[in-house]
Protein backbone atom coordinates (compact mmCIF):
# COMPACT_ATOMS: atom_id res chain seq x y z
CA UNK A 1 0.00 0.00 0.00
CA UNK A 2 0.40 3.95 -0.15
CA UNK A 3 0.35 4.57 3.58
CA UNK A 4 -0.14 1.51 5.25
CA UNK A 5 -1.00 -2.07 5.26
CA UNK A 6 -3.86 -3.64 4.58
CA UNK A 7 -4.55 -6.77 6.77
CA UNK A 8 -7.83 -8.52 7.28
CA UNK A 9 -9.98 -9.04 10.14
CA UNK A 10 -8.71 -12.01 12.36
CA UNK A 11 -5.33 -12.77 10.78
CA UNK A 12 -3.44 -12.07 13.48
CA UNK A 13 -0.13 -13.68 12.24
CA UNK A 14 -0.32 -11.12 9.54
CA UNK A 15 -1.04 -8.22 11.54
CA UNK A 16 1.78 -9.58 13.40
CA UNK A 17 4.20 -9.95 10.71
CA UNK A 18 3.29 -6.27 9.37
CA UNK A 19 4.31 -4.52 12.64
CA UNK A 20 7.52 -6.19 13.02
CA UNK A 21 8.32 -5.27 9.32
CA UNK A 22 7.21 -1.85 10.23
CA UNK A 23 9.45 -1.66 13.55
CA UNK A 24 12.45 -3.06 11.63
CA UNK A 25 12.10 -0.83 8.30
CA UNK A 26 11.89 2.66 9.91
CA UNK A 27 12.33 4.17 6.14
CA UNK A 28 9.07 2.21 5.12
CA UNK A 29 7.36 3.39 8.11
CA UNK A 30 8.35 7.12 7.57
CA UNK A 31 7.05 7.31 4.29
CA UNK A 32 3.27 5.51 5.57
CA UNK A 33 3.39 8.21 7.91
CA UNK A 34 3.91 10.91 5.21
CA UNK A 35 1.21 9.70 3.03
CA UNK A 36 -1.04 9.09 5.17
CA UNK A 37 -0.64 12.54 6.75
CA UNK A 38 -0.58 14.20 3.10
CA UNK A 39 -3.62 12.40 2.27
CA UNK A 40 -5.54 13.31 5.66
CA UNK A 41 -4.55 16.69 4.90
CA UNK A 42 -5.44 17.19 1.04
CA UNK A 43 -8.75 15.03 2.01
CA UNK A 44 -9.76 17.13 5.32
CA UNK A 45 -8.51 20.53 4.76
CA UNK A 46 -10.68 23.50 5.68
CA UNK A 47 -12.10 24.21 2.41
CA UNK A 48 -12.80 20.74 1.41
CA UNK A 49 -15.18 20.15 4.91
CA UNK A 50 -16.85 23.17 4.02
CA UNK A 51 -17.18 22.07 0.17
CA UNK A 52 -18.57 18.79 1.82
CA UNK A 53 -20.94 20.65 4.26
CA UNK A 54 -21.78 22.97 1.42
CA UNK A 55 -22.96 20.46 -0.62
CA UNK A 56 -24.76 18.59 1.79
CA UNK A 57 -27.07 21.42 2.95
CA UNK A 58 -27.78 22.46 -0.66
CA UNK A 59 -28.58 19.03 -1.59
CA UNK A 60 -30.83 18.67 1.60
CA UNK A 61 -32.27 22.04 0.68
CA UNK A 62 -33.09 20.43 -2.73
CA UNK A 63 -35.03 17.43 -1.35
CA UNK A 64 -36.88 19.50 1.40
CA UNK A 65 -38.34 22.00 -1.90
CA UNK A 66 -39.55 19.21 -4.09
CA UNK A 67 -41.61 17.18 -1.94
Amino acid sequence: GVNGFLVPSGDSELLADRIITLLSETELAECFGQAGREKILKQFSLAQCVMSHSSFFSDVCSLKRSK
